[in-house]
């Protein structure tokens, strides 16, 4: 009940009863970590009806401050987002990928984590829109975004500029390096160090030089903790 941090990681499950009986009462948990979990890893895993428990009790932590869930989306796809942000209010770290994110679960997240301070979104498959992005930075005091490939409209400098002018606190933004830009015709042709230049001068003159471009180009932004 007093325990403060609890990491899961690449544990056989028997069945979903036993991740509910890992979460229920831990009413003090300030850091939950769950990762690698895959179908090989909860062979008895009940599709369906224990997601809504999982996610219930996940949304029960009150305390949590860093939440990390990065497994595979046959895990994260039973989970529901906006079930699980509603009540974490003193959230300040979030790293999740694969299906768990999209406008509507970033819609709660700018509703009840007004804390966050770090958003870590990677191989994200759900629809997520340059809006609801800046929904997020304009409601809650994120210092460093990480966002996977962009799937607007093509227009990776307009989509940099704009995260860049959102909010007042984002200091890092970290980007997929292939990110592209089809309102530039020579874009795709371009030299890498030109084709960054061109983000990152668009990052530099919309935010006044307060925000730093990262690039990332594997599957999982490495932005340390930004403090």
């Amino acid at each position: 009940k007093n325990l403060e941090t609890l990491v899961i990681d690449f544990v056989n499950w028997n069945s979903s009863l036993d991740l509910t009986l890992m979460l229920s009462r831990k009413t003090n948990l300030r850091v939950l970590e769950i990762t690698n979990l895959t179908k090989e890893y909860y062979p008895g895993w009940e599709m369906g009806g224990q997601c809504d428990e999982v996610s219930t009790l996940i949304g029960s932590l009150h305390r949590l401050q860093k939440l990390v869930i990065t497994c595979s989306d046959d895990f994260e796809r039973i989970l529901d987002g906006r079930m699980i942000f509603t009540s974490l209010r003193q959230l300040e770290e979030l790293v999740v990928g694969e299906d768990l994110i999209d406008d509507s679960v970033l819609h709660v997240i700018s509703q009840h984590c007004l804390n966050l301070r770090q958003l870590k979104m990677y191989g994200v498959r759900g629809f997520i829109s340059l809006l609801g992005l800046k929904n997020v930075l304009n409601k809650c005091p994120i210092h460093a975004l990480s966002i996977p490939f962009y799937r607007g409209e093509g227009k990776g400098v307009c989509a940099v500029t704009e995260l860049c002018q959102a909010g007042n606190n984002l200091r890092i933004l970290e980007i997929f390096d292939g990110i592209c830009d089809k309102s530039f015709p020579s874009y795709r042709s371009m030299e890498e160090d030109k084709r960054r230049l061109l983000l990152e001068s668009a990052a530099f003159e919309a935010s006044a030089g307060h925000v730093s471009l990262v690039f990332y180009d594997g599957y999982v932004p490495t932005t340390p903790v930004y403090t």
